[in-house]
């Protein structure tokens, strides 16, 4: 039962989460939306390992490699730290369509409002599945549920949204 639990807390959609409820597996765990990263002023309070890691992870996504690149963004998804989210909007910008894809869906675990208008702007970009896991990123991050045709909706929107809303 726990394995179903951590399964339909952790990767599986909401409807998945009611069989489990239905199941008689305990309270539902709370919504992504809901899961926080690690705020900057908590980065000093981190143990000397999990620095020397951060900084493992940053020469990563600083690497001339692609693979290297994306392992540096997949592995800042997984620590979920609000530190990486200068060396993932540089990602953004990379040649590599994977290295986008992997800058993106990590913004999307450890981002904060700072990425929302890079992300929006990458609505644009020619590759597909890219663009699908941008509008996908938004969706997670705003709350929003734009069509990813709608660039100029998203733009609208982010436009009008005030500095409080944003933050």
């Amino acid at each position: 039962m726990f394995r179903l639990y951590r399964f339909c807390i952790l990767r599986a959609p909401y409807f998945v989460r009611w069989v489990a409820v239905l199941l008689g597996v305990s309270t539902v765990a709370p919504t992504p939306s809901s899961c926080r990263a690690v705020e900057p002023s908590h980065f000093s309070e981190l143990p000397s390992v999990l620095r020397a890691d951060i900084d493992k992870l940053k020469a990563l996504m600083a690497n001339p490699i692609n693979q290297r690149r994306v392992e540096g963004a997949l592995g800042a998804r997984h620590l979920r730290l609000v530190t990486f989210e200068t060396e993932l909007i540089t990602l953004l910008a990379d040649p590599d369509p994977s290295v986008r894809q992997e800058a993106v869906i990590s913004l999307s675990q450890c981002g904060t409002s700072e990425c929302v208008g890079r992300l929006i702007e990458l609505l644009r970009d020619p590759h597909e599945p890219l663009r699908e896991h941008v509008r996908l990123a938004l969706c997670r991050m705003t709350g929003q549920s734009f069509r990813m045709a709608e660039r100029p909706e998203w733009a609208k929107w982010w436009s009008a949204t005030s500095i409080e809303q944003k933050q």
